[in-house]
């Protein structure tokens, strides 16, 4: 922003001085100066305000979706979270926080071939195959015809039959002589053409110069034939090797119209579209695959992975059963089918279906490291143990398999064993979070409080959205009297997971630490809502509420408490003090000496004692 003097104001001037002349212009531009220096020191945030509005929260704002529409979710996280640090109410930008994490979700979901911990290395099955259809020659002889013409054409098709026997025998040179005798007796003969472009694709499909002959023959035979399948078909191939993956899906298009019989164009339709994403495409591709051909073995598999992609369960399961039922020692084929069967709840099918892949492929790490997982969630321990030592045989600088190892240790409360595990997952991908987080877990309950603190805290600078280190952290830090340290780890945890009754509740306590019982009420309140059965936070609820003196809810709570648990001593304790200060003794009397009879060594004993003497 630039001022100058203004031209018409000295102009009104009438027989000043030289020198008031002169200063009046240096002081507007002086003036003007300085205030040019002022707005660029602090035009930023005092702009927004003098004009009406928050510009500084707009852009913050649009720069976050701008982030959110180029998928990178972590920077639109912190812009977000700049917005939310001056007014944690802000019903726009909270609104937008939903919306990122919504949409990273849904691109994870899409771009991450993960489950259950355990990563899926599956893909659908695009060339092992020894399917093959082989159309048939499509000349006929009419009866119509002179004889000399049906010699001429019997003898066509039979260099049709000859040279596409040769293919089929991969006798390429032989195949191509036979066409290429037919182009010579009818150079304009579309089928010639096509099983030519066929047999250069297939003689060497790597090759640019077999590629540009397939193309040129195929493209001749559609000039001089539109009816024919064929050339689409290799077109298709040509364009898939090419990785052009809509042209081959248009060409297979045409391929499977021009000759519906053509299974194996469905085929690599289903290939290309689950190649492109589209998985609902493929499924169907599949299906008319597998109707016209139904002991095709991959087509079934291939359409069980597409049903995977869009998380169609039943499905899945029903096509890789079919999978197996035609090829009975498939690994791959069980290893999904199993992971089907673990996602619908069905975990000893699942542990079936694993063993079967590790049996028919023991050589693969990742079908032990699955079955793994879903002994574990039978709790069948030893057995998960075993499983994870097979994988860590075979690959034993698996961070996966070292990480699912200590989890399994963790669960079974070995917490000294689960440590060199850990250790060597965070070591194989020190960026990977959940390895420090582990890391800070074992350390926390081993009882090294520092060394926990350090590996929470390196979860955390690795994703600042990652809530769980950030909700360990914060409890760590409550529990040392450090609420100050606490507070901050906990409001951004409540941020990213404001409905957690983990979150709720340890936010809560560090509030009624620092005796900011109002919101301590607020917040406990919401961790019994969200776990009506805990006594945990309801005992803490009741504090806070004893605290600012509301005497009669708090009574309500501890009550409460004693309803869900009878052996809850710190419930009577505190329900007799209220009932001790409101003047019922004989109720105060009753619950005080009901500790003493039913619990004679607890630790506040002589505090009750002191009370029932007063009654």
């Amino acid at each position: 922003m630039k001022t100058t003097p203004n031209n018409t104001a000295k102009k009104t001037v009438r027989k000043k001085t030289e020198k008031k002349q002169d200063s009046r212009p240096l002081i507007l531009i002086i003036g003007s100066a300085i205030l040019v220096i002022l707005l660029l020191f602090f035009g930023i945030g005092i702009l927004p305000g003098l004009l009406g509005g928050d510009n500084s929260r707009d852009n913050l704002l649009a720069l976050a979706r701008k982030y959110m529409e180029n998928n990178e979710f972590d920077r639109a996280f912190d812009k977000v979270d700049e917005v939310l640090e001056k007014n944690m109410k802000d019903e726009e930008a909270l609104a937008l926080q939903d919306e990122i994490q919504r949409r990273k979700d849904e691109y994870d979901a899409n771009n991450k071939s993960t489950n259950t911990n355990t990563t899926i290395v599956i893909r659908p099955d695009d060339f092992n195959t020894t399917e093959r259809y082989i159309p048939k020659t499509q000349l006929d002889i009419p009866d119509t015809a002179s004889k000399e013409e049906q010699n001429r054409l019997k003898k066509l098709r039979d260099l049709l039959i000859k040279g596409t026997n040769h293919l089929q025998d991969k006798q390429y040179d032989d195949a191509k002589n036979a066409f290429e005798d037919a182009l010579k007796i009818d150079p304009k003969l579309g089928e010639a053409h096509a099983r030519l472009g066929e047999t250069w694709y297939e003689k060497d499909p790597n090759n640019k110069d077999n590629l540009d002959k397939a193309k040129d023959y195929s493209l001749k035979a559609m000039e001089e034939d539109p009816t024919l399948a064929l050339p689409h078909n290799t077109m298709g191939q040509i364009y898939e090797q090419n990785k052009q993956y809509e042209n081959a899906e248009k060409e297979y298009k045409d391929a499977s119209r021009l000759d519906p019989q053509d299974y194996m164009a469905l085929f690599r339709l289903g290939n290309i579209q689950y190649r492109l994403k589209k998985y609902d495409a493929a499924i169907r591709s599949y299906a008319s695959c597998v109707q016209l051909k139904k002991d095709f073995q991959k087509a079934h598999f291939n359409k069980g992975m597409a049903h995977y992609r869009v998380t169609q369960w039943d499905a899945m399961i029903s096509s890789m059963q079919t999978s197996v039922s035609l090829k009975h020692d498939d690994a791959p084929s069980y290893y999904m089918l199993g992971v089907a069967q673990q996602t619908k709840g069905d975990v000893n099918g699942a542990i079936n279906s694993f063993k079967n892949a590790t049996m028919y492929e023991p050589e693969n790490a990742s079908y032990f490291r699955k079955l793994g997982t879903a002994l574990i969630e039978a709790r069948r321990f030893a057995e998960a143990e075993n499983a994870y030592l097979s994988a860590l045989k075979l690959d034993g600088s698996s961070a996966e398999t070292n990480y699912n190892m200590a989890n399994l240790k963790i669960t079974t409360g070995k917490h000294n064993e689960a440590l060199s595990y850990a250790e060597t997952a965070y070591l194989k991908s020190m960026t990977t979070k959940e390895y420090p987080y582990t890391l800070g877990i074992i350390y926390e309950n081993l009882g090294q409080r520092d060394q926990a603190i350090t590996y929470y805290q390196k979860a955390i600078d690795l994703d600042a959205k990652y809530s769980k280190p950030l909700i360990n952290l914060g409890k760590l830090y409550d529990d040392a009297g450090l609420y100050d340290n606490a507070l901050p780890l906990l409001v951004k945890a409540y941020n990213l997971e404001p409905n957690s009754y983990l979150v709720n509740n340890n936010l809560g306590t560090v509030y009624l630490h620092k005796k900011v019982y109002n919101e301590a009420v607020k917040y406990l309140s919401k961790a019994v809502s969200l776990n009506s059965g805990d006594t945990a936070a309801r005992y803490n609820l009741g504090l806070a509420y004893l605290e600012s003196e509301k005497d009669f809810e708090a009574k309500k709570v501890f009550s409460d408490i004693i309803n869900i648990d009878k052996n809850y001593w710190d419930a009577y304790y505190q329900f007799g003090r209220l009932l001790v200060k409101e003047g019922d003794t004989k109720y105060a009397k009753e619950l005080l000496t009901q500790i003493i009879t039913k619990n004679p060594g607890y630790d506040k004993r002589a505090e009750v004692e002191a009370l029932l003497s007063g009654l």
